[in-house]
């Protein structure tokens, strides 16, 4: 199976996204495009290549090389439909309610199209979930950045939900 984006599982928690980067590009010597990471989400890593690679033969070669004593745990990034995250939540301006109204109402047409909202405080994101086959899901991730209160010139980023990288936030 050919990716273009694969989530590492148990890296060193002090480890940065250059960190990340390099440790990548020269195991299995190919350019990475970019590495996300989250405070949310620590050992964790979401890996974009600027080409495709054999998911088999990296998940082989990262799983050999150990990084302080961890063994890495590569997945390939399988986005889950119908759910996003929104970051830079600031909970003073934005709540689940105001969100879940938001989303309804600039991109469902006024329709009930959400079908969860759950706000993680403690690291301004909200993870909202969407009624299945839902439309409004392409014109939510057609745009990252969102202005919710566009007189206060406030911005949400919203990014597609990815199991093996995201997961962990659904855990209660």
């Amino acid at each position: 199976m050919s990716v273009t984006q694969v989530v590492l599982n148990n890296l060193p928690e002090a480890y940065g996204e250059a960190t990340i980067k390099d440790f990548v590009e020269g195991t299995l010597d190919i350019d990475v495009r970019g590495v996300v990471t989250s405070n949310a989400l620590p050992g964790k890593a979401l890996i974009n290549f600027y080409q495709e690679i054999d998911f088999s033969e990296a998940s082989k070669v990262l799983r050999q090389t150990s990084i302080e004593g961890k063994v890495v745990f590569v997945f390939p990034a399988t986005i889950v439909p119908d759910t996003v995250v929104v970051n830079d939540v600031d909970t003073k301006f934005l709540s689940e309610e105001f969100l879940t109204i938001y989303f309804c109402a600039m991109f469902g047409n006024g329709e009930d199209v959400v079908a969860s909202c759950k706000m993680l405080h403690k690291f301004s994101i909200a993870i909202v979930t969407f009624k299945e086959n839902c439309e409004a899901m392409t014109c939510i991730l057609a745009n990252k950045d969102h202005v919710p209160l566009p007189s206060k010139n406030y911005h949400i980023v919203v990014e597609p939900f990815y199991k093996h990288f995201h997961s962990s936030l659904m855990i209660d």
